[in-house]
């Protein structure tokens, strides 16, 4: 069996924008919903933009697995999405 490369890629990169939505979604349900205290909360707008980014991530991981994207070019696109999720993290 043959496993091709780009696949397996474009398999971790959703896994990761999968975790990105759900923490952030789980983020923002927590602290609009608390049942402890929080010593540090996130803004509900830097969840809200990186559940976004979530999802943007996996619909363009999807595209990439029907083939619809070149694999640079999707490289290219997830490093802007993660720099973008990471960047909402710093700038607080």
């Amino acid at each position: 069996m043959k496993i091709n490369k780009e696949k397996i890629v474009v398999l971790f990169s959703m896994a990761i924008n999968i975790l990105l939505m759900l923490e952030s979604s789980y983020g923002l349900y927590y602290y609009n919903f608390p049942q402890g205290l929080y010593p540090f909360i996130i803004p509900n707008r830097v969840l809200i933009i990186n559940s976004i980014i979530g999802i943007v991530g996996i619909y363009i991981s999807i595209l990439q697995y029907k083939g619809k994207f070149g694999m640079k070019k999707f490289l290219c696109i997830m490093a802007m999405i993660w720099f973008f999720a990471f960047a909402n993290y710093i700038s607080l």
